[in-house]
């Protein structure tokens, strides 16, 4: 696929913030932007291959207090700072597959809401690096805002990107 020269530095710019936010970001992260619905228009996702076949498998989305929290709130939250009253214990398996500590960050803009969570083995997310993922995710938002009219060159690449980070 050739990409024009738009395209390619929304593709650069996009891919640059993810790299950014996998180096705050060890153990990964999910973030979906412009959630329609429950359905984001790009979702971006780094976690462990196992935690990401446990998840779906067992249908945890459903009862994520991330992403409950993401949906009812804005700005962004430590995972140790939500309560996992779900039946399922989410956050406890989440940690047993060494994703202890987390992040997530949640905004609406333009009517157009995201949400994003990172996750880190070994410790919570020092204000600094919070920041900084905050960041990251305000960018990709409006990127890749519907306003932006996306070329169809771009959304296939970002799409490409996307199933490229999960696998």
């Amino acid at each position: 696929m050739t990409l024009d020269q738009t395209t390619t530095q929304q593709f650069r710019a996009v891919d640059a913030i993810l790299a950014q936010l996998r180096t705050l970001a060890p153990d990964g992260f999910a973030i979906g932007l412009h959630i329609t619905f429950s359905t984001p228009s790009f979702m971006f996702q780094t976690y462990p291959a196992d935690w990401m076949t446990h998840y779906t498998q067992n249908g945890l989305v459903l009862q994520d207090p991330t992403v409950l929290w993401g949906f009812a709130n804005q700005g962004r939250v430590d995972w140790a700072d939500l309560e996992d009253t779900s039946p399922d214990k989410v956050m406890q398996q989440a940690a047993g597959f060494g994703l202890a500590h987390g992040l997530t960050i949640a905004f609406e803009q333009n009517d157009s809401l995201s949400i994003a969570s990172f996750a880190h083995r070994e410790r919570p997310f020092p204000p600094h690096e919070a920041d900084a993922l905050e960041d990251g995710v305000r960018q990709l938002h409006k990127i890749t805002a519907p306003d932006q009219n996306l070329s169809a060159e771009t959304t296939d690449a970002l799409r490409a990107l996307s199933i490229k980070l999960t696998h």
